[in-house]
């Protein structure tokens, strides 16, 4: 898990496209999805987490 506050905005982008981080979600509702799903784009910066896997 990487959470997005932690991490610069250009070097977020390349793990995205190396497909390193490939999972999206909300940390205090413990919840996760695609990358692509358009309510992971307007969660805030600072309760947003990163995954590569579902494990």
């Amino acid at each position: 898990m990487v959470a997005h506050s932690d991490l610069e905005d250009a070097f977020l982008r390349k793990l995205i496209r190396q497909q390193q981080l490939v999972l999206g979600g909300i940390r205090r509702l413990k919840i996760y999805g695609s990358l692509a799903c358009t309510s992971g784009k307007r969660m805030k910066k600072e309760n947003r987490v990163f995954f590569a896997s579902e494990q």
